[in-house]
């Protein structure tokens, strides 16, 4: 964890750097954006999500893959703007759980998984030019699928498994212009997902992005 977060904040610096050695009028992005629309990609990891694991218990014997602490992820959105600092978003990511294996002898057990969400809600941003840093908080669904094959000496078993839950979202992050339309965007989210089944909790994202958003009408 302590590895992806240096390189999130080393991104970070990086990008700083450049737009402190770029002319402002190249940057000459109105704040005024009512009614612009938005897209964004974005990659990162999400922390503090189960992923993958495999145990085998047979007498005499135990084997446990352990747990990831770390997914990868990529998503992407798109929002629009109703004044220049109040918007929506609807965001959507994939969440690899990965794939596990434990064995002992012939006894083995193999699982992978994965998760997605689906979010809208509201952002709140300052209308700065360049740089714009923002809030946001919504709900929606998170989606978990797990499948699993385990075999004890000759009674080979799979198992399926998939749930979707209700998911509060919230955090925030910045916009960095690099041109009028396009630039960059590191964020932090937090997730609090309803539990059932022992599915649920709360978790964190951590992601950096591009964006292309349009001018929209001038106020």
């Amino acid at each position: 964890m302590k590895n992806e977060f240096r390189s999130l904040v080393l991104t970070i610096a990086c990008v700083g750097w450049i737009l402190a050695l770029t002319p402002l009028s190249a940057h000459a992005q109105s704040p005024a954006i009512k009614g612009a629309t938005e897209v964004d990609y974005y990659g990162g990891t999400t922390f503090n999500l189960q992923g993958s694991r495999a145990v085998v218990a047979v007498p005499g014997g135990y084997a446990d893959s352990g747990q990831r602490k770390a997914l990868p992820t990529v998503g992407g959105g798109i929002g629009l703007w109703f004044t220049k600092d109040l918007g929506g978003y609807f965001d959507y990511s994939y969440i690899d759980a990965g794939k596990a294996y434990a064995a002992i002898g012939s006894n083995s057990a193999h699982v992978q998984g994965y998760a997605m969400n689906f979010h809208s809600g509201f952002q709140l941003q300052y209308p700065a030019r360049r740089i714009r840093p923002y809030v946001n908080v919504g709900g929606g669904i998170f989606h978990q699928s797990l499948s699993s094959s385990l075999n004890l000496g000759s009674s080979p078993a799979n198992l399926n498994a998939a749930s979707n839950l209700v998911s509060l979202d919230y955090g925030g992050g910045v916009r960095i212009f690099l041109t009028r339309h396009f630039g960059i965007k590191p964020s932090l989210d937090g997730y609090n997902v309803s539990s059932r089944n022992g599915v649920g909790g709360r978790y964190w994202r951590a992601t950096i992005g591009v964006f292309w958003q349009g001018d929209g009408r001038k106020r």
